[in-house]
């Protein structure tokens, strides 16, 4: 996952299967949601090559805007943009504009 983002961006592990990408002067939503759709279906090939029973999937919830913010606000609009995500279609990428 680190290989897909800047070395100025930051990817961290949150815990068990959550994780965080957090990047600034992004200028390109449309690159972003390129990198992480390559993410999704390479977690996806990968997962159906390997382990085809584990039908496990890789959602993506992401916030973007330029209201400064703090960290802790962005990841809590993220994390419910993700729940949204997952709760309504597993497997895919949902950003939103804040």
């Amino acid at each position: 996952m680190m290989e897909s983002f800047r070395k100025s961006d930051t990817v961290c592990r949150l815990g068990g299967d959550e994780f965080a990408v957090f990047v600034t002067d992004c200028q390109d939503v449309a690159a972003i949601e390129r990198k992480v759709t390559a993410l999704i279906q390479a977690y996806g090939e990968m997962t159906w090559s390997q382990c085809p029973a584990a039908q496990s999937t890789l959602s993506v919830g992401g916030v973007y805007g330029h209201t400064p913010r703090t960290f802790a606000e962005l990841y809590q609009l993220a994390d419910q943009v993700l729940y949204e995500i997952k709760k309504s279609q597993k497997g895919q990428l949902k950003l939103r504009e804040i």
